[in-house]
């Protein structure tokens, strides 16, 4: 192990992979806490929550003289458990910062035909400033994950053991659904405990 700068690693990883993003809308009316009424910034957000098993084989190669390697290799996973919240938001301001939606109706501002996957939307908060589209599994999932991971890590040697601190880079190759362009990059940190037999 001491004496190798090359080597094939080969792991089974439950893996938890957070996800965010968000994408501007147009102005909206709103009303301020007097009553007049104000346009107001808007967004559509959404928020992932990913859990896979993964099988992944990395080759590992060591800078000569020292114990810091380069790690890279093609990872392939199956989701067990999504979620997906979904949300309509007043952006806030710090002009304005009390408004609300104007329609306190929520089938006039998102009309049932619009509802997804029959999740009736309703507000998140008792000043009526965000709207929970959708709330539940990843919508048409993919029942698989492939990706590329490159990284480095640090070897420690702890005598018949290898403590290795390690950061990775995971590029989702495939899509979340089907429907949408949604992949999941990650920014990984992590440590293994590797022993010589």
């Amino acid at each position: 192990m001491k004496n190798s700068n090359s080597s094939v690693i080969a792991r089974v990883i439950y893996d938890y992979q957070p996800a965010f993003f968000e994408r501007p809308g147009d102005d909206y009316p709103s009303r301020l806490a007097n009553g007049d009424t104000v346009r107001t910034a808007v967004r559509h957000t959404t928020d992932v929550k990913y859990t896979l098993l993964q099988f992944e084989v990395m080759y590992k190669f060591n800078i000569p003289g020292t114990f810091l390697g380069i790690t890279a290799g093609p990872q392939f996973g199956i989701p067990i458990s999504s979620n997906q919240d979904q949300r309509y938001e007043l952006v806030f301001n710090q002009e304005n910062p009390g408004v609300s939606f104007l329609d306190t109706d929520l089938k006039t501002l998102v009309p049932e035909e619009k509802w997804t996957e029959g999740f009736a939307p309703r507000f998140t908060d008792q000043y009526r400033t965000s709207i929970q589209l959708y709330d539940g599994e990843v919508i048409h999932a993919n029942s698989f994950r492939a990706a590329i991971k490159i990284g480095l890590q640090y070897e420690i040697l702890l005598g018949r053991a290898v403590l290795v601190p390690c950061a990775y880079y995971n590029l989702g190759i495939t899509r979340i659904n089907t429907d949408d362009a949604w992949r999941v990059n990650a920014i990984q940190f992590g440590a293994d405990l590797r022993f010589a037999f």
